[in-house]
């Protein structure tokens, strides 16, 4: 039996597809021979090393760009309508698998024709979708997005098929997972298939819990996570949740203070200190229009609000949170521990990207997260803090490259760069 019948005697209403099988007549009795193989992918799992999997949403976008948003009650007209592949798990593959990583998918999308879009969007990207499933008892994810001329939007999710990805879902991926370098997962599935993928995933993986949309989550959920990317409103809102940090002096902070940091690279006093430069190594190029120096001051209430963020999500179990902050760049903090059990943060600032006109912010903080990912498998996996702290914040400058390019272009997916089209020092 092969394994596409074998997930469709385990679940009646889902069948795995990918786009040209399904232009091919693929039914829900499994796969034809025909279509894309997934290279380094056997009847055990991924084998290939430095493969991401991406556990997530996928959805199709409906994207109404409207010269002002409508007060309540009130109709607006003459808006333009698209309708485009998206959802945060999708957007995250797609960006990391454009910027040459190899990127597997588990999601689930309806059998109708969003979910055909949602497909053909992975395969042209390069994306693995041996664990896509498909089902014909929900519809397709959808998100409903208002796009202003300032380029910001506003989202409001009908999650579909997305909510029935299941724990029996991650268990037929299961060997993928523990074999993969790196597992991203999103909030826009249920919290317990992310409690149980994180479970499956191997000893040696890099995990990382893009934890949006904001969702209640304990420190169990949290411990077992390696890596947290959240934008300024989510990470607020996990800090609320227990407390805010104390200050040196016993205050609450911010304003006016940073977290205590340690390490070569830190961002101390409001100064920012270049991480490649600190850490003894050829500095890494700017981002398009960066070109900042060291020792650039950054006293931005918004980044030291961002840093003391980081820092409190860091003590809930994390080992490292990166914190996006939109036009202000983004912060990461990083857990030190001591031989003697001492725990200090280091920390650090990375301006944002120049883009050149921002048209579109739909889908930019998931290419920020796709592109640090990929970042991080092409600098290797190393999970000790003196490691992860350097490449880090050198792949958060990769990734605000990658997101400036697509804030420049509509849509989320469509605006994705390749690397020589974000100008990127690793291509």
């Amino acid at each position: 039996m092969s394994d596409w019948e074998a997930v469709d005697q385990r679940e009646a209403d889902q069948v795995k597809a990918k786009p040209r099988d399904m232009e091919q007549g693929a039914t829900d009795q499994g796969m034809t021979d025909q279509g894309v193989t997934d290279e380094g992918v056997t009847d055990e799992g991924v084998t290939d090393e430095g493969v991401i999997v991406v556990l997530g949403s996928a959805n199709e976008d409906y994207v109404v760009r409207v010269g002002r948003r409508p007060s309540p009650g009130e109709t607006v007209g003459e808006a333009v309508l698209d309708r485009m592949p998206g959802g945060k798990g999708a957007n995250q593959a797609v960006a990391a698998a454009r910027l040459g990583a190899n990127v597997e998918i588990v999601a689930k999308v309806g059998t109708d024709s969003s979910g055909d879009l949602i497909a053909a969007s992975l395969e042209e990207s390069g994306v693995g979708c041996r664990w896509l499933y498909r089902t014909r008892q929900h519809p397709s994810g959808a998100a409903f997005i208002t796009v202003t001329p300032d380029g910001e939007n506003t989202i409001v999710v009908a999650p579909g098929a997305n909510a029935q990805l299941s724990v029996a879902d991650v268990d037929a991926a299961r060997a993928s997972l523990h074999g993969a370098a790196v597992v991203v997962m999103q909030l826009e599935i249920p919290v317990e298939t992310v409690h149980h993928a994180l479970e499956a995933c191997g000893g040696d993986t890099l995990v990382v819990l893009n934890a949006s949309p904001e969702r209640h989550l304990d420190r169990r959920l949290l411990s077992r996570v390696d890596l947290v990317v959240v934008n300024q409103h989510e990470a607020a809102a996990l800090v609320r949740r227990s407390g805010r940090v104390t200050g040196p002096q016993g205050r609450a902070g911010p304003p006016g203070e940073v977290p205590e940091v340690v390490a070569d690279a830190a961002m101390a006093g409001g100064v920012v200190v270049r991480p490649a430069e600190a850490q003894g190594m050829a500095p890494v190029p700017a981002g398009p229009g960066e070109g900042r120096p060291a020792g650039t001051a950054a006293r931005d209430p918004a980044v030291e609000e961002a840093t003391w963020d980081a820092v409190r999500i860091c003590e809930k179990g994390p080992s490292a949170t990166v914190v996006t902050l939109g036009p202000c760049g983004s912060v990461a903090a990083v857990r030190d521990t001591a031989p003697d059990g001492a725990t200090s943060h280091w920390t650090c600032h990375v301006p944002a990207g120049a883009a050149p006109q921002v048209v579109d912010t739909t889908g930019a903080g998931d290419a920020f997260t796709g592109a640090l990912v990929a970042w991080l498998v092409a600098a290797g996996t190393d999970r000790s803090s003196a490691s992860l702290r350097c490449r880090l914040c050198q792949g958060m400058e990769a990734a605000a490259a990658v997101a400036a390019v697509a804030v420049s272009r509509p849509g989320s997916q469509a605006s994705f760069p390749s690397r020589s089209e974000a100008g990127l020092p690793w291509a």
